[in-house]
């Protein structure tokens, strides 16, 4: 009974090495980090990533790529490395909050975008950096706090490139009719650092080492955001508004309390946005006098509506107070399936071609009933081939640019004759092109001493090879 455990536990301990290789964690390790002085680089980097403008996008994160070639670096050896950041090479990551203002709490949400030298807006795709590449993966986070923490885990998982997925159909297209021909012939953060005046913004960079250059990468972001100053100030006018309309609607040293509070809030917004702790101690003095202040307007001329109006005051207070300790830090959560492959030259295909003017020097000849006779050459003609671009070219885009479209092919043709053919092909849309060029066949043609229309004379070797060259038009598909 136990063999079985035995031989499972065995087993497990021999396969967990291999799965554990299947999935490889990469930590951004910080690199710099740096205030900006552009108030407007974040809600200029949102606006542009929300309304899906591209170009403009672009400029504005032309700018973060230059804030971040000039952050400070943590380790002087990392210098070089921050002031070489180049988006012809590299890959960007780059995070952000955003606080939409068009909600009541002012919730935020963590923006994520990739940039890299031919990337769309949206784009998921690294460009293939990783182990062994020339290119580099840069996480950069922008943020309105000093405070604020990012933590970033990039998780790969190696995938096999398209040319060894589809190698064994293209081996097996050429092999079978060349053996055919031989048995006839034969019988995978830190935050920022404090400064003596709050900046508008905070940019950290941290470097990401990716384990492969080919592979599925899971993206796992997680940060620790304060509420911005607009975000304070915007959820400070909306709980003075209820307090005024619902919760005190018909008491006035509620209602003035409620105007006083929020005042209060918004004239120390730079200490409740870079220091939720601070922003307490330094409320609940000017609460305390606020409170008082207006305890004495709250008189009424009974001793029962003196009561309801202290209750409401009271009411305010309470509800000023909880937004002041609710300014903690939001969790804020980012996932992602990226794609990392470096830019492709080759693809492997099939295509079906007209040989047009096939010229020979012999005849092609076969056997039939014992006497050799004429084989005229067929026409159309099967072929495997490798195409090849001029340049390299990013196989993710949605549409293929002119890189990949024009590109060259050789390969070998498999029927009617075993032979080799090259050209020039033109990627109509992916999948699909058509090619153009020339090709040279294998023939069979009467050996010497033998005639067309006789019974062989040596029926064991009756016929020796020789070439027909034709120029060849037709239709490629890409393997699957």
């Amino acid at each position: 009974m136990r063999r079985p455990r035995a031989i499972a536990c065995s087993l497990s301990a021999l396969l967990w090495p291999i799965a554990a290789a299947a999935q490889t964690p990469a930590v951004a390790r910080p690199l710099g980090q740096c205030p900006v002085a552009d108030a407007a680089l974040i809600p200029a980097l949102t606006g542009a990533f929300e309304a899906g403008d591209a170009p403009r996008f672009r400029i504005v994160s032309a700018s973060v790529v230059e804030a971040a070639r000039r952050c400070p670096p943590v380790d002087p050896a990392d210098r070089t490395a921050l002031e070489s950041i180049d988006l012809r090479s590299d890959t960007l990551v780059v995070v952000w909050p955003a606080w939409p203002a068009s909600t009541s709490t002012g919730e935020a949400v963590l923006h994520t975008a990739v940039l890299r030298r031919g990337a769309g807006l949206y784009d998921r795709s690294l460009g293939g950096v990783g182990a062994g590449g020339g290119g580099r993966l840069f996480q950069i986070f922008l943020t309105a706090s000093a405070g604020d923490r990012l933590t970033g885990v990039y998780v790969s998982e190696r995938e096999s490139g398209p040319l060894e997925a589809r190698l064994p159909a293209f081996v097996a297209a050429i092999a079978a009719p060349l053996l055919a021909a031989v048995a006839a012939a034969q019988g995978t953060i830190a935050g920022v650092r404090e400064a003596a005046e709050i900046p508008p913004a905070w940019l950290s960079v941290a470097r990401v080492d990716l384990p492969f250059r080919r592979a599925s990468v899971q993206m796992a972001l997680q940060a620790r955001v304060a509420p911005t100053a607009a975000v304070i100030a915007q959820r400070a006018e909306t709980l003075r508004r209820r307090m005024v309309f619902v919760e005190a609607p018909h008491v006035a040293c509620a209602a003035g309390l409620a105007d006083a509070l929020a005042d209060a809030i918004r004239e120390i917004p730079a200490v409740c946005a870079g220091d939720p702790r601070g922003c307490v101690e330094a409320a609940a003095d000017s609460f305390a006098t606020l409170y008082d202040r207006q305890e004495t307007a709250c008189r009424g001329a009974t001793a029962a509506d003196t009561t309801r109006n202290r209750q409401a005051l009271q009411r305010v207070d309470a509800a000023f107070r909880g937004l002041t300790l609710g300014l903690e830090p939001a969790v804020l959560t980012a996932s992602a399936r990226l794609r990392n492959a470096p830019h492709e030259r080759f693809s492997l295909g099939v295509a079906t071609a007209y040989l047009v003017a096939a010229r020979s020097r012999s005849p092609r000849a076969t056997l039939s009933r014992g006497v050799i006779v004429a084989d005229p050459p067929v026409r159309q003609a099967s072929l495997v081939l490798v195409n090849g671009a001029f340049r390299t070219y990013d196989a993710a885009r949605p549409a293929p640019g002119w890189s990949e479209r024009l590109r060259w092919f050789a390969g070998a043709v498999v029927a009617p004759d075993i032979g080799a053919a090259a050209g020039l092909s033109l990627l109509v849309v992916r999948g699909l092109a058509i090619n153009v060029g020339g090709a040279a066949l294998a023939i069979r043609t009467p050996a010497p001493g033998e005639t067309l229309g006789q019974p062989p004379v040596r029926p064991a070797r009756p016929f020796s090879p020789a070439t027909i060259r034709s120029a060849l038009i037709g239709v490629s598909f890409n393997f699957k």
